[in-house]
């Protein structure tokens, strides 16, 4: 209980997602992830080391940069985080005071969605 206590404070937060780019050996390897560089870095000894292949995305301690766990491939956990669930009920009729912040949201998002072709011919694509 005591040592399955001491994997979970090493597990916990912050983590950060990270791809494995190269297995070194069975406590080495080196990720990449997406705020710069690749990293030579330790593979946890409770990680299962048998599921771990080059492309998998991984769990990433932040002090150390240590690989603690490994994600399923379902589901891309950086696109899931911005993924809507539901669409919201709120309208921009009930936002008061913002007309310049909603005109501008607006022209940056709704409209090249719904109407590209406007910006398709002053060479936005």
């Amino acid at each position: 209980q005591e040592e399955r206590q001491r994997v979970e404070d090493l597990r916990g937060t912050p983590l950060s997602v990270g791809t494995l780019e190269e297995i070194i050996d069975d406590n080495h390897g080196i990720i990449s992830t997406s705020v710069g560089p690749e990293y030579y870095v330790s593979l946890m000894s409770f990680v299962d080391k048998e599921a771990l292949e080059p492309g998998s995305s991984v769990l990433l301690h932040n002090k150390v940069l240590s690989v603690v766990g490994l994600l399923s491939d379902e589901v891309d956990p950086l696109v899931s985080v911005m993924k809507v669930e539901k669409a919201p009920l709120e309208s921009y009729q009930d936002i008061g005071g913002l007309e310049s912040q909603i005109q501008e949201i607006k022209e940056s998002v709704e409209l090249p969605l719904t109407h590209p072709e406007l910006y398709e011919e002053i060479g936005i694509k």
